[in-house]
């Protein structure tokens, strides 16, 4: 008859037996994340899918901060066992297959927050050089004003240019800010220095709260705005606004 081998017998568990019947639990739960971390989509189509990503990532990350702290306090045992030990917590076990995982996961949401984040770029880009087109044609339209003696519609076409410009360089700033990202390809890793963040493209003027805006608003683009009122308007004061002569000398052709 072949007896089996139970505690309080000839023939012991093992370290390792021990050890994971001991962290049961946390290996369920690192099975299970382990489980829906290789199902995940490592294409993500859109920002939604990054913060699916992200999720799993962060829970690879909290259980591999658990298995650290639980293999810190095995290894309070003596020297002997400390290999076994780590070896079911360390590179080769826990940490390292979660820290494995988390690592394609962040690679996968960080590339696609990357192309998001340059395909924003491009349409800031694109926004201020057309902003920057518009504002040159309405100098133009100005020069050509003044030259018909129009001294009117010429304030009013650099009025406009003078806003157009500041929208550009508006853009000009968003794109900026949209690129400051680094990424690292031969190691496998990316990293980003770039919070996803949403991004207003259009507003309805009619709707807008301009009071609640106010403050966020830079001086130099109101004092455009002022002008542009002033000009278009054919007024010589605005409430509010500080208004000096202008006595730039323009001679209009007889």
């Amino acid at each position: 008859m072949t007896k089996t081998a139970s505690v309080g017998h000839n023939n012991p568990p093992s370290l390792l037996e021990e050890l994971k019947e001991r962290h049961a639990a946390l290996l369920k739960r690192v099975k299970t994340a382990e489980t829906k971390a290789a199902k995940a989509d490592l294409s993500p189509k859109s920002l939604e899918d990054c913060i699916v990503l992200d999720t799993i990532s962060a829970d690879l990350k909290a259980l591999a901060g658990e298995a650290k702290k639980a293999q810190e306090k095995e290894v309070e045992v003596p020297n002997e066992a400390v290999r076994t030990i780590n070896s079911l917590f360390l590179s080769g076990g826990i940490i390292g297959s979660l820290t494995k995982l988390q690592e394609a996961i962040n690679k996968a949401s960080a590339a696609k927050k990357y192309e998001i984040d340059e395909a924003n770029r491009k349409k800031l880009q694109a926004e201020a050089d057309a902003l920057a087109k518009k504002a040159d044609e309405d100098r133009a339209k100005a020069q050509a004003a003044e030259q018909r003696g129009d001294i009117r519609m010429a304030d009013t076409h650099l009025a406009r240019a003078d806003s157009k410009e500041n929208q550009a360089a508006a853009a000009m700033a968003g794109a900026r800010e949209d690129v400051q990202r680094s990424t690292v390809i031969d190691t496998g890793q990316v990293r980003s220095s770039v919070s996803t963040k949403m991004v207003c493209t259009s507003v309805d003027k009619t709707k807008i709260d301009i009071a609640v805006l106010l403050p966020f608003i830079k001086a130099e683009a109101l004092v455009a705005a002022v002008n542009s009122y002033m000009a278009f308007n054919n007024v010589d004061s605005f409430a509010g606004a500080v208004v000096e002569r202008d006595f730039t000398n323009r001679v209009a052709r007889k």
